[in-house]
């Protein structure tokens, strides 16, 4: 079938892979998934109607957390629909870039860093900040498998000096915001100042 790609890659990290996906989608919409994770029946169909329905940028669904012994749902709001995008709720949505379906023309002003850990950092501060409409469903769809291999667990870890790309890569997103003339505001400074306070001290704190 023309419509399945398959690409193959020497690894070069999660946003490569990634940046080449993106490089190759035809989709008006395109949706990313971890390799060990799943999605619920009928996710696509009910994420797409809403994309279609509202005209939507991103639509974002709520997840669950899984393991061997035990299931989580996170739900952060009630279904919610934003046709002139987000403002504060910038703060209320996480930044997984999973279990969402983004419309592909946002990758033509911005694609995933290469070389960083936290690459899912520009969800929240570029394309977040980039919709016009932004649709939430309320029900989770996406399966996040939960496992002692998981390679959030590596950069949580808060013993490798990679951990200061938090730092780097918050500089260069500032940057790359600025020049798209993305617009700031109190939540956004808010976004800034949690990603280079609380979050920083948690990936550093156990460096020598």
């Amino acid at each position: 079938d023309q419509r399945i790609k398959v690409l193959s890659q020497e690894n070069q990290g999660i946003s490569a892979a990634r940046n080449n996906g993106l490089s190759h989608a035809r989709g008006k919409y395109v949706m990313l998934m971890d390799n060990d994770d799943m999605l619920a029946e009928c996710a696509i169909e009910t994420v797409m109607n809403n994309a279609f329905r509202y005209d939507a940028d991103m639509v974002k669904t709520g997840h669950q957390v899984f393991t061997k012994r035990r299931t989580k749902n996170v739900i952060e709001t009630g279904h919610r629909v934003y046709p002139e995008g987000l403002g504060p709720e910038l703060l209320v949505y996480n930044g997984f870039v999973w279990g969402t379906a983004i419309r592909r023309s946002l990758f033509e002003k911005t694609c995933f860093p290469v070389g960083f850990w936290y690459e899912d950092m520009i969800t929240r501060l570029l394309l977040y900040r980039m919709c016009r409409c932004f649709v939430y469903v309320d029900q989770a769809f996406y399966r996040y498998r939960m496992h002692e291999n998981n390679a959030s667990k590596k950069v949580w870890s808060a013993k490798n000096l990679k951990a200061l790309d938090q730092y780097f890569l918050l500089r260069e997103i500032k940057e790359h915001a600025d020049q798209l003339g993305l617009a700031e505001n109190s939540w956004v400074c808010r976004l800034y100042f949690d990603e280079c306070s609380g979050l920083l001290y948690l990936r550093l704190k156990d460096l020598d």
